[in-house]
């Protein structure tokens, strides 16, 4: 008899034990979930209408899973949250690429403004001048005609 008293109560015990280690991990997850709606706020995300979306959808899931997990429904919980945390990281990437893009359009439009046209010419003086045919030479720039032999 003591047996069967004692192996209930570790099963009872087990239990409980289970329990509130599924709703510490919800806890954990939350933050986790949290801070990458964060990170994705700090890149600028609700500025990038697709990144936005995806932000917007992470805050959603949050705040549903924190009812799930006062209805006792850790478990669908944990996987919303998964669900916010990966929305809220695409957003963060998503914000990082338009950053990077709109970056990279400014570096190709800075060189295209510093590199000679194709068939252009550089006049030290002033600014690229497009070369013509048949265009005089310089006299300072022509072959001098009498060669010292």
């Amino acid at each position: 008899m003591f047996r069967f008293t004692f192996l209930w109560t570790g099963a009872v015990l087990a239990l409980l034990a289970f329990g509130c280690a599924a709703k510490q991990v919800s806890a954990n997850a939350i933050v986790s979930s949290q801070s990458s709606i964060r990170a994705a706020e700090e890149v600028g995300a609700a500025q990038e209408p697709q990144a936005a979306l995806h932000l917007k959808l992470a805050k959603e899931e949050v705040a549903q899973a924190q009812a799930l997990i006062a209805d006792d429904k850790a478990h669908r919980a944990e996987l919303l949250l998964a669900r916010a945390t990966a929305d809220a990281d695409l957003a963060m990437v998503l914000a990082r690429q338009a950053t990077n893009k709109a970056e990279a359009q400014r570096a190709l439009d800075q060189i295209r403004t510093l590199q000679p046209m194709p068939g252009a010419t550089t006049n030290p003086s002033g600014p690229m001048q497009p070369k013509t045919p048949n265009q005089p030479v310089p006299d300072d720039l022509a072959p001098n005609p009498v060669m010292p032999k």
